[in-house]
């Protein structure tokens, strides 16, 4: 089973350096560009 992380910020090039890295090191990574995408209102 492949651990799953979720990242969120608002800077795409972020997500994408730490997608990049995380996906390399085996991780199955989620992303979402702030918080309202992934908390319940």
């Amino acid at each position: 089973m492949t651990a799953r992380i979720l990242t969120v910020d608002d800077s795409a090039s972020i997500r994408l350096t730490t997608r990049v890295a995380l996906s390399n090191a085996g991780y199955d990574v989620t992303e979402a560009v702030d918080a309202s995408m992934v908390l319940p209102s």
